[in-house]
């Protein structure tokens, strides 16, 4: 294993990840209604920017993509093509990012809320399974990793079972 996969696995917060996702799924099993909320408020989500000048508004959609456009009539005689054309980028691509923050924001408050949730009686980990060395991570699965990756193959591949809690 090697980059920040390894690193992660041997600083000891692998077990900590682990215990917090099985906490947020422990969560959303026993709140549904609430993902269901945050999912539909992140659907809904939209942007909006007018120019400083007023001569163009933009509307991205929950994605950032661009929805709607508004160019004031008198734009082209008011400033240059090229600059209309850079403001209108400048514009959609701020939107977008607004409503990427706006969701990065509503999913954090999803797991701060699972993080104080205190409606499950069992422990929020499974207990570690024994391992052949006998540490404490031992019974987590780690990722897989091929000595052999291309420039494109990044080198924290997850195993697609390590989110489930087993112990069900």
């Amino acid at each position: 294993m090697t980059g920040t996969g390894e690193q992660f696995a041997r600083s000891g917060s692998w077990a900590a990840a682990v215990q917090r996702v099985n906490g947020l799924v422990a969560f959303l099993r026993e709140r549904p209604d609430r993902l269901r909320e945050i999912q539909q408020a992140a659907a809904n989500l939209t942007g909006e920017l007018t120019s400083p000048d007023g001569l163009v508004t933009v509307k991205v959609d929950a994605a950032g993509q661009l929805s709607d456009i508004q160019v004031a009539p008198d734009a082209f005689a008011r400033t240059q093509p090229e600059l209309l054309a850079r403001t209108i980028v400048d514009l959609v691509r701020k939107a977008g990012q607004d409503v990427l923050v706006r969701r990065v924001e509503l999913t954090r408050s999803l797991g701060q809320e699972a993080a104080g949730w205190s409606g499950h009686t069992r422990s929020a980990a499974p207990p570690a399974r024994p391992g052949p060395t006998g540490s404490r991570n031992a019974g987590i699965a780690k990722p897989a990793v091929s000595a052999n990756r291309g420039p494109n193959q990044p080198d924290d591949d997850m195993p697609g079972s390590w989110l489930v809690d087993t112990d069900l």
